[in-house]
């Protein structure tokens, strides 16, 4: 090398030090971020790694238990393999927990032991997913459909590394996890009312709990959102085609109280993954004529009541769906080479080895249950209060509003345009969920014949259209009579049917021919516009929320639940003030998540009727509440309030006890606002 060549060399160097030197002085002063804000979102990115972490060890087990010797649609099976493996999971946590060793370090192992073992079976899992993301494979109409949904689930996947806010989330489904771990197990001494619950999300939250913390239990059911929509998008394609790609996922996602539920922590996104699996397996079934897919059907129908009690109300339109099937075949497809009895045999048969599989899986929490409380299906009944406070009724015999005939038949338009999330809409019932359009506008065209082929149009109507008549009857019978099961979200399970049945609407219009006219065109305008004003709200709603600052640590968590919550954050924050011996009782209030003491929930807002059955009068209550071990009391001042003025006449003698008791044995500690306050029981 020459001496100029040197000198060039140099004066290089001596460039991109000078460079390096000035940037880094700048920055060291300027710094982009404060130590506590790169802390933040260190954890965020962590969060979301163990969560990843956790979707690909399930993804693995199933891949290991499941193999696809059908050569079935890869995205279909990879979901059914991702289900089987989070059910396995959720299982073997509750199995540790009912032997009290829930252990964080335990689930360190078990996670790293379980990924290195089944390295190349998660490979030939996440393989799967290829083909869903080819850009080059969409037209103008599909890129769209894409684009929402990412928008959508990207949304939603910030909301979820924000700290937990929704209702039912404080009140059970993280709180319990939250209570499992810091107990080491699961355990009879566990006094919140909902552990009588089926709770095999609840055991998967407790495992990505143990990992890190409640952020990645909130992402973890967003990756269950996430692969059971990828499942079902893959679903969609292979008996539609690729014109429908990303419809039926969009069509569910524009429905902001599911699609945000993808972000709370429910249990809800748990029953469409399972439902979108069983259905799965009943159309496999029907190509394969494999009875083992009645089998794994029962299986995933198992999961989806050991997710939630009311998936009784889908597995008996799964049931009757598998029933019906048969005869269904018979008269649209004239299989008269078979009489009726041998159809009804097989009808019944395959019915019931579904229902039996189900019940086989879901019995554990049974079990459970007659061991803890002496009930099976605890907490639901009319018991007394029990061990841990067991009033609860299912479908609220007791307090049923009044419902027409035409009300019930007309329960899909009413549930559609009056259902609004965590609101009722005056004179209407509380649907408390607000869901797509496009299911109930797209639906009645799957009836519309057209110019599709007659055997296309038998088979979705044998499929998709049966079923969701079912359910609509269901629904209609049920809610007649029940205040609780008007409520939508207790059919997610089934809206993988009502999503196929829109699909096969859209896919009937588009096959009308009008002269000069592209009536699909007209219907794909149409549909983008709804998805338009579904990404305007989603957006909008996110704005107002603004989970961004805690998330990157320019936000204290604090700041950030007394800015989401307002008087709860604050009532939960004078509590952790107490003392650390002190126990808290509470009254209308059900949510105890961030009392990080010990803190005895109001499940069901009738503490105090219990302790006036119990007891008897004011100072026989404060005396058993300090030999219980509660030195204080915390009141929903609010919840009070509504409970008194939503009462009987009979009951004003209970309001006006609890007044006298509030006067003579509780010594008034802490005030905040006119919503909480905060008392010291003295005998």
């Amino acid at each position: 090398m020459n001496s100029r060549n040197w000198r060039e060399l140099l004066v290089a160097l001596g460039v991109v030090v000078w460079l390096s030197m000035v940037i880094a002085a700048y920055y060291v002063v300027h710094k982009p971020w404060q130590p506590e804000n790169l802390r933040s979102g260190l954890e965020s990115l962590f969060s979301l790694w163990v969560a990843l972490a956790v979707a690909c060890l399930a993804g693995g087990v199933g891949h290991r238990l499941m193999q696809n010797k059908n050569n079935a649609v890869e995205v279909e099976f990879a979901l059914l393999q991702f289900s089987l493996g989070m059910g396995v999971i959720g299982f073997t946590v509750f199995i540790l927990g009912l032997l009290d060793v829930l252990f964080r370090w335990l689930f360190w192992i078990a996670l790293f032991i379980g990924i290195i073992i089944l390295r190349k079976d998660i490979t030939g899992w996440l393989r799967a997913f290829r083909r869903l993301f080819i850009w080059g494979e969409y037209a103008y109409f599909e890129k769209g459909l894409f684009c929402f949904v990412v928008i959508v689930l990207g949304l939603n996947l910030t909301r979820s590394l924000a700290p937990p806010t929704k209702w039912d989330a404080l009140v059970y489904h993280l709180e319990l996890p939250r209570q499992y771990l810091r107990a080491g197990g699961i355990t009879p001494e566990i006094t919140n009312l909902y552990s009588g619950f089926p709770q095999l999300a609840s055991m998967v939250y407790v495992f990505a709990m143990g990992l890190f913390k409640d952020t990645t239990a909130l992402l973890s059911g967003w990756m269950v959102g996430l692969i059971a929509l990828c499942g079902l998008e893959g679903f969609s394609r292979n008996i539609f085609g690729k014109r429908v790609k990303w419809l039926a996922p969009s069509i569910l996602m524009s429905g902001s109280s599911l699609s945000q539920a993808f972000s709370w922590g429910y249990a809800d996104v748990w029953l469409l993954l399972f439902g979108v699996c069983v259905v799965i397996c009943l159309q496999f079934y029907d190509e394969y004529k494999e009875r083992e897919w009645i089998f794994m059907a029962g299986v995933y129908g198992g999961f989806l009541l050991s997710t939630k009690y009311t998936a009784v109300l889908s597995l008996f339109v799964f049931g009757m769906m598998i029933l019906t099937s048969i005869f269904v075949d018979r008269f649209l497809h004239s299989c008269i080479n078979r009489c009726v009895w041998e159809l009804i045999q097989k009808a019944l048969r395959d019915g019931l080895i579904f229902g039996l599989v189900a019940f086989l899986v879901f019995l554990p929490w049974l079990i459970k249950n007659y061991e803890f409380t002496g009930f099976p299906f605890y907490p639901f009944g009319w018991l007394g209060r029990g061990d841990s406070g067991s009033w609860f009724q299912l479908f609220q015999m007791g307090q049923l509003q009044e419902r027409g005939l035409l009300a019930d038949v007309l329960l899909p338009w009413e549930a559609t345009i009056f259902g609004v999330e965590s609101a009722v809409v005056q004179g209407k019932p509380a649907y408390f969920a607000n869901i797509d359009p496009l299911l109930l506008a797209l639906a009645p065209a799957a009836l519309i014949r057209g110019g599709r082929d007659s055997k296309r149009w038998n088979s979705n109507l044998k499929k998709w259209l049966i079923p969701s008549l079912l359910t609509w009857l269901l629904w209609g019978c049920v809610a007649h009579f029940s205040n609780e099961a008007v409520y939508t979200r207790h059919y997610y399970g089934l809206f993988p049917i009502f999503s196929l049945l829109a699909v096969a609407g859209f896919c009937s219009i588009s096959t009308i021919q009008w002269p000069q006219v592209r009536l699909s065109r007209v219907v794909e305008t149409l549909v983008s516009l709804s998805l338009a004003l579904s990404i305007f709200s989603e957006i909008s709603l996110f704005i107002l929320q603004n989970p961004l600052p805690v998330i990157l640590g320019f936000e204290s968590k604090t700041a950030y639940l007394e800015r989401s919550m307002g008087s709860y954050a604050e009532f939960m924050e004078a509590l952790r003030s107490l003392p650390e011996d002190r126990a808290c009782f509470m009254f209308w209030e059900p949510r105890v998540y961030y009392c990080e003491r010990e803190c005895f929930l109001d499940g069901t807002l009738h503490n105090w009727w219990y302790l006036k059955q119990d007891f008897g009068d004011g100072s026989q209550i404060a005396q058993a509440l300090r030999q219980q071990g509660f030195t204080c009391v915390g009141v929903y001042d609010l919840g009070l309030e509504w409970a008194r003025n939503h009462t009987g006449k009979e009951d004003v003698a209970l309001y006006t006890a609890f007044d006298q008791f509030v006067q003579d044995h509780l010594i008034l500690i802490n005030k905040i606002g006119q919503d909480y306050s905060i008392y010291e029981v003295v005998e």
